[in-house]
C-alpha cells in the first residue's frame, strides 16, 4: 500500500492540444474513438490509435433544413451495436426486424441540442432527429441509454421522456415528482434480466430512483444544505 501511494503509473496515449476548451465529450467503449464539441461549436471525431481526426465540422451542419440556425450541443453519446453489446452483454442486440437492422447498422452519435435530439452517423453522415413535436415542445437537457431499445431524455420541466428507437416514438413519460430541470440521469441494473433502473437528479434538489415499467419513483431523496432543502 505504501509503494502504491508513492508511485502511480499513468500512461497518456492520446494528447490533443487546443486553444479552445472542450465543452462536452464521449469515448467509444469498443473502438479507439473519441468525440467532442468545443466551446467554439466545432464537432470532432478522433481515432486516438491513429491520432487522426475523422470528422470536423460546425455543429450548425446538424440542422440540415436550416444551415443558418445555430445548433448548441449539450451532450453527446456513442450509440451503435458494439456500444450496446458492451453495455448490455446479457441482452440480445441482434436486429429482429428490417427496421431495427437498418437502425443498428449505423454508427450513431446521439447529440442533445437546444430543442431536439440529433442522431448523427459519423461514417455516412446521415442525420435523424427527435423533433420538438415528439417531445411536446419540452427542452431536452440530458440523455441516458436504458437498454438496447429505449433511451431516457431528461427535460427542462422535470419530465423524463422514454424514447423507443424501434418505433421512433415516446411511449411513456415519467412525471409527478421532479418540478425543475432534469440535470442528470444514471441507469443501473439491479438484477440480471430486469430492465435498468434510472437515478434522476433535478434542479429542484430532488433525486429519485425510477423503474421505467412502473408509475412513480421507487425511492425518493431530498438534497439538503445546512439542514434545508437545496
Amino acid at each position: 500500500m505504501k509503494d502504491f501511494g508513492k508511485k502511480t503509473d499513468v500512461n497518456i496515449f492520446f494528447d490533443l492540444r487546443s486553444n479552445v476548451k472542450v465543452k462536452v465529450m464521449d469515448y467509444h467503449y469498443c473502438r479507439p474513438l473519441l468525440a467532442y464539441v468545443s466551446m467554439n461549436n466545432n464537432f470532432c471525431v478522433w481515432d486516438y490509435d491513429k491520432k487522426t481526426c475523422l470528422k470536423s465540422f460546425n455543429c450548425n451542419l446538424l440542422e440540415s433544413r436550416d444551415m443558418t440556425r445555430t445548433v448548441v450541443i449539450k451532450e453527446i453519446k456513442f450509440y451503435d451495436r458494439d456500444t450496446l453489446s458492451s453495455l448490455f452483454p446479457y441482452e440480445d442486440v441482434e436486429p429482429s426486424t428490417d427496421d431495427r437492422a437498418y437502425f443498428y447498422k449505423n454508427n450513431w452519435l446521439i447529440c442533445v441540442g437546444e430543442n431536439k435530439v440529433y442522431f448523427y452517423d459519423y461514417v455516412c453522415e446521415k442525420i435523424e432527429q427527435i423533433s420538438p413535436l415528439m417531445l411536446d415542445n419540452r427542452i431536452p437537457r440530458c440523455i441516458e441509454i436504458i437498454d438496447t431499445r429505449y433511451l431516457a431524455i431528461g427535460c427542462n420541466d422535470g419530465l423524463v421522456k422514454i424514447f423507443d428507437t424501434l418505433t421512433w416514438s415516446i411511449p411513456k413519460t415519467l412525471k409527478g415528482y421532479h418540478t425543475k430541470t432534469i440535470t442528470n440521469i444514471l441507469s443501473y441494473q439491479q438484477n440480471e434480466g430486469s430492465r435498468n433502473r434510472l437515478i434522476v437528479a433535478s434542479n429542484d434538489g430532488t433525486m429519485a430512483c425510477w423503474n421505467a415499467d412502473t408509475d412513480g419513483p421507487q425511492f425518493r431523496f431530498q438534497m439538503l444544505k445546512n439542514g434545508k432543502p437545496v
